[in-house]
């Protein structure tokens, strides 16, 4: 078994990596290759996705400090440093969280469509928008343990 020391002067760039990871992968979810080869929306795209970043940034640094930190903290001091165990907590707590937020941002709409397919109607959600509630959680919870082993590759290094 490998044993890791965490290297505290590390943190602040573990969390300012791992945001960046996960704003970065967001902003590029944002554009998607539609938009690319179409003449039509690429401008508008391109011109929306430093904001999507800047606000996807801000977003995971939030996350990592005030979800994301306690909870490692807690796993650290319980001896909880393997990679493994930063990629769980990455994918468990983004898809809470995610899955939470969604629901609490929609839960007071009456109708909401996307695309053409109705996600809400008449305040319950719709086949469609129940499909994409879970598949945004799960895709962004696969987002969320790259972050968390991102992290903890930044922060850890193995014992010498």
């Amino acid at each position: 078994m490998m044993a890791y020391m965490l290297k505290l002067h590390r943190i602040p760039f573990a969390i300012g990596t791992g945001a960046i990871a996960g704003a970065a992968v967001v902003a590029g979810w944002f554009v998607e290759w539609r938009y690319v080869f179409d003449p039509a929306t690429r401008l508008q795209a391109f011109e929306a996705t430093p904001l999507v970043f800047l606000f996807a940034l801000v977003l995971w640094a939030l996350g990592l400090a005030v979800i994301g930190g306690p909870a490692w903290v807690y796993l650290h001091r319980r001896g909880r440093i393997a990679p493994a165990n930063a990629l769980s907590l990455g994918l468990g707590a983004t898809f809470v969280v995610t899955l939470a937020l969604n629901h609490l941002l929609t839960s007071g709409v009456v109708s909401l469509t996307q695309d053409g397919h109705s996600l809400i109607e008449h305040g319950r959600r719709t086949p469609y928008g129940l499909f994409k509630l879970w598949s945004d959680s799960v895709f962004l919870s696969l987002l969320g343990g790259v972050v968390g082993t991102v992290v903890w590759r930044v922060a850890y290094r193995r014992a010498g």
